[in-house]
This record gives C-alpha cells, sequence and structure tokens, in this order.
C-alpha cells in the first residue's frame, strides 16, 4: 500500500511562522517517509515596484537583491541542518519571481 502522502513542500521566507512550518514538516516526513521540499522565493517583484517608485537606485537594487539571494541560502541552509540532526533528506529550492 502506497504512503497517503509521498511527497511535500514547506514555503521558506524567513518569518518565525514558517521556521515553525518548516519543523512541523520536517517531523510529518520523518515520520511518513515523504520526500520533503523546501522552497523559498526570492521576491523581484518588490524590488522592481522600489526601482520604478524610486525608492531604489538600480545600483542599490543590486545590492539588495543580493542580500535577499544571502538570506534565502542562510534560511535554506538552516532547514537542512534541521532536517539532517532528524534524520530526514530534505532537497531546498531557491527561485526568483513574485508569491501569489
Amino acid at each position: 500500500m502506497a504512503a497517503p502522502v509521498e511527497r511535500m513542500m514547506v514555503y521558506i521566507d524567513g518569518t518565525e511562522e514558517s521556521l515553525t512550518a518548516t519543523e512541523f514538516a520536517i517531523l510529518l516526513a520523518k515520520n511518513s517517509g515523504a520526500e520533503l521540499i523546501a522552497c523559498y522565493v526570492v521576491n523581484t517583484r518588490a524590488l522592481g515596484e522600489l526601482v520604478r517608485t524610486r525608492i531604489f537606485l538600480e545600483s542599490e537594487e543590486k545590492e539588495y537583491n543580493r542580500d535577499l539571494e544571502a538570506d534565502a541560502d542562510r534560511h535554506l541552509n538552516h532547514a537542512q541542518r534541521i532536517a539532517a540532526s532528524r534524520d530526514v533528506t530534505i532537497r531546498t529550492v531557491k527561485r526568483q519571481g513574485s508569491v501569489h
């Protein structure tokens, strides 16, 4: 008989709620044997809006984008460390775009 859940995804955005969701997803994946995917989306739409409204200059946009990318890597690496401490394999995915 197949497991009720074969694959799960948790969305990470750096908030306390997403950290809690990540920990819960790791426990669910461990108990169910499901594949776990952690996804972080760097919000490029917000960056474009900041430039368009002249809050940021284009050079500032690039620097801020690098900071957002670094944040994404940091949060995804944290999820990997938590999963590894519980002997759970987690696949991380980082994308750029806008979240709906």
